[in-house]
């Protein structure tokens, strides 16, 4: 996993479905595991930087063993119009291996188009909003808000509040035990904020029936990164954009609720380049804009055709082909590198020999003994020089 700011996007029916058998430290290590999601494959991670992830770094393997099971277990149920519903198996594989400190992810057909290569009703965010989170109803609530941002609000009743979060809660419980903490998590620790206000049934004597609530959800606003500003300036260069009046502060914080900064930042600098003819509307610089991104990605999709097949230092390659792995050595006398030792040698890899940090694991994952000689060759290499 790379330390680069890290994206969410899913379907907003992620934000819809019932999480009341979810753990707090579930919900994120699915989220986080979502942020990688780049396409239909195998993933392998490292263990340790799960761990970090879901705050899990100073306990056990054996609960974290426990956290990967459970989360493995759970089926996601959405709930439909007309009391319909969808339930989702997340995982076909979800393993973690105790020796090699590794996890192995594949994910259900039916639930990759929840999380990959949708174009509407979805939700886009960075994961650091969820990692701050420490209260499971926070992040609920969270994922529910992500998906009405556009309508500044979203209406949850008594009923719809005990399904979803469980039975345990008595209504005159529901805002001081659920409702008060989460928004104060969300309003401290997320990119918006949120109020809440009780909505009643009038019965025309003694005291109104509270029936339900109306969250009030607005994005907070933030001094625009300089690259954005940046960004700004070279669209608005392209008189058509410039005339059109849609790159500006107010427009461009609409954008960054759909586009990471990244994204947007190379968009506008797309559509400066693309843009040609009058145009009104920021409709219309969204598609350049996504127009733009597509080209990227089907350019980085032609690069990933040879992933299989990794280029590698000649240096690699030279030192690799004159070793000969034989079946015992596959099995046994493998040397084991501290957790120190593993680290500068992969950081040394990564800097010398054009290989992918997700590549190095892959290879963990799938022959310890390449991984271990990949590591010798390296470590070899270090001590010549």
């Amino acid at each position: 996993m790379e330390n680069k700011k890290k994206v969410v996007a899913h379907s907003n029916e992620l934000a819809y479905a019932e999480y009341d058998e979810f753990e707090m430290r579930e919900m994120k290590l699915l989220l986080s595991l979502i942020a990688t999601v780049t396409d239909d494959k195998a993933y392998c991670y490292d263990a340790r930087e799960i761990k970090k992830l879901v705050g899990m770094e100073t306990q056990a393997y054996s609960k974290f063993a426990k956290l990967i099971t459970n989360l493995q277990k759970q089926v996601l149920k959405v709930n439909l119009e007309d009391d319909k519903y969808k339930t989702y198996n997340i995982f076909s594989v979800l393993s973690f291996d105790p020796k090699n400190k590794t996890v192995e992810i594949e994910y259900n057909n039916k639930f990759i188009p929840l999380i990959l290569n949708f174009n509407k009703n979805f939700s886009k965010y960075y994961l650091e909003n969820v990692e701050g989170l420490n209260n499971k109803y926070a992040i609920i609530l969270y994922l529910r808000a992500r998906a009405n941002l556009f309508k500044y609000s979203f209406k949850l009743t008594v009923d719809e509040i005990q399904k979803k979060y469980g039975n345990n809660y008595k209504p005159s419980d529901i805002s001081r035990r659920i409702l008060v903490p989460a928004l104060k998590e969300i309003n401290e620790f997320t990119d918006i904020n949120m109020t809440v206000e009780k909505e009643y049934l009038a019965s025309g004597v003694g005291r109104s029936k509270v029936v339900g609530y109306v969250f009030k959800i607005s994005k907070k606003k933030k001094d625009l990164e300089e690259n954005i500003y940046k960004a700004m300036n070279i669209a608005n260069k392209n008189r058509f954009i410039l005339n059109s009046k849609t790159v500006n502060k107010e427009s461009i914080n609409l954008l960054l609720q759909e586009y990471s900064e990244e994204e947007l930042v190379f968009g506008l600098k797309y559509a400066y380049k693309k843009i040609n003819a009058n145009f009104k509307t920021l409709t219309y610089l969204k598609k350049v804009i996504n127009s733009g991104l597509e080209e990227k990605e089907n350019k980085k999709n032609d690069i990933d055709l040879v992933e299989d097949e990794e280029i590698v230092s000649a240096d690699l390659v030279d030192v690799m082909k004159d070793r000969v792995v034989t079946d015992d050595e596959k099995t046994s006398d493998i040397v084991e590198y501290t957790s120190e030792e593993e680290e500068r040698l992969v950081n040394y890899i990564l800097e010398n020999d054009g290989i992918t940090y997700d590549f190095l694991q892959n290879m963990k994952c799938k022959s310890k003994s390449v991984y271990i000689n990949t590591l010798r060759a390296a470590e070899s290499r270090m001590k010549e020089r």
